[in-house]
């Protein structure tokens, strides 16, 4: 069984698509009160394993992985609306090391439904 994420850019006449495919897949969707802070998300996977990430989020948000305070992982700022990154992408990929959870801060104050995807190679 094989996954895919595909990101499409367009700018007038101008369309971009990349996409990127996997063989294993892990979605988390999760819902945020306005203003809630540290909602733990179980969700672990290598860094080597990564070859896609894709978050939509109706208001901004910040992930910190690894723990509350982002020790042992990094801090993510998502905009409204989400983000994605794919696997040899010219962004630079907003993971950095292996993550065991995730911790979700709302930034928007608002009632925030988050759905996260992931895809990674089962055997990096």
């Amino acid at each position: 069984m094989s996954f895919s994420l595909t990101r499409r850019e367009t700018v007038g006449d101008v369309v971009i698509e990349r996409s990127v495919t996997s063989d294993a897949y892990d979605q988390r969707d999760v819902s945020l009160t306005a203003g809630q802070t540290d909602k733990e998300v179980d969700l672990d996977f290598t860094y080597s394993s990564l070859k896609g990430l894709a978050i939509e989020c109706q208001g901004a948000l910040t992930i910190k992985t690894n723990a509350a305070d982002a020790t042992g992982g990094q801090t993510i700022n998502v905009p409204a609306g989400g983000m994605t990154w794919l696997y040899g992408d010219v962004y630079t990929n907003p993971i950095s090391a292996n993550v065991t959870r995730m911790f979700l801060n709302d930034a928007s104050n608002a009632v925030n439904a988050v759905k996260i995807r992931v895809l990674r190679d089962a055997t990096p």
